[in-house]
């Protein structure tokens, strides 16, 4: 079950799709499989191999991943006690090839406490502020690829 989110990137009004509570990923091993949107996964702890098309990567604790919509994907391997939330986003956009950030551990930290409030209280306003604010990131650079693409 899927949680729905309206948050505003860079000025335009995103549906987001929130899966309820954090997932280890002992439990959790899908086939390789594809969505129609943007996946975005937060990994929270340890580490772990995600493979998407046929590139392996590699994710550590704080790791933001954005995968393209319609791409396979999958995890290969995870630490024993790795855990990670994931997000669909409606933005279209211009994401062809997974995209890897870094959070900073205070904001991974209060994205936690946010994503744990929300679930206690409903209360959702400052966790769509959060979202907003790493999706933003996320299409600027996104954008700046398309805008100067690295050439061999």
């Amino acid at each position: 079950m899927n949680t729905e989110f309206v948050i505003d990137i860079n000025g335009s009004k995103t549906k987001i799709y929130m899966q309820i509570g954090f997932f280890n990923h002992k439990d959790l091993c899908y086939p390789l499989h594809k969505h129609l949107f943007v996946e975005m996964h937060i990994f929270l702890s340890e580490s772990a191999i995600m493979q998407c098309d046929k590139e392996n990567i590699t994710l550590q604790e704080g790791d933001v991943l954005f995968i393209p919509a319609n791409m396979l994907h999958k995890y290969q391997s995870f630490g024993e006690n790795s855990k990670r939330i994931s997000f669909l986003l409606d933005c279209g956009g211009n994401c062809k090839t997974p995209s890897k950030m870094s959070l900073p551990k205070s904001l991974l930290s209060l994205l936690c406490k946010e994503i744990q409030d929300y679930a206690l209280t409903g209360r959702d306003s400052k966790l769509k502020a959060l979202l907003s604010y790493i999706c933003s990131d996320f299409l600027a650079i996104e954008t700046e690829k398309v805008k100067n693409p690295i050439t061999n």
